[in-house]
């Protein structure tokens, strides 16, 4: 998965999921937490990601604070990220691509 937030939210995050496993021990965050989640982002937009979900907002229900979470769809990984600049020089979007097209054949 990859994750937007700033850090003040990225430590809030840490904080719960340290919570989260010492409550439930032995289970797996994905599966048995966040699954819902994405499972009813597809049910409310199925024409823009795969079957289960590829992205949610999620709100930390310990600060409120919003993130959102999308699958990567090729497993654990390094995604470049490029930063676009407007004309005084300030950062105005950011560009991940999640997936290289050339990976896959054209039909």
């Amino acid at each position: 998965m990859v994750s937007f937030c700033d850090a003040v939210v990225a430590e809030e995050y840490r904080e719960f999921l340290n919570k989260w496993y010492s409550e439930n021990e032995r289970k797996n965050h994905y599966d048995d937490y966040f699954a819902k989640f994405f499972a009813e982002s597809y049910n409310s937009l199925p024409a823009y990601q795969r079957e289960g979900g590829d992205f949610i907002e999620w709100t930390n229900p310990d600060s409120n604070h919003k993130m959102v979470m999308i699958a990567s769809g090729l497993g654990d990984g390094f995604y470049q990220s490029f930063w676009g600049y407007d004309a005084q020089g300030d950062i105005c979007e950011l560009i991940i691509p999640m997936v290289n097209p050339s990976l896959f054949e054209t039909v």
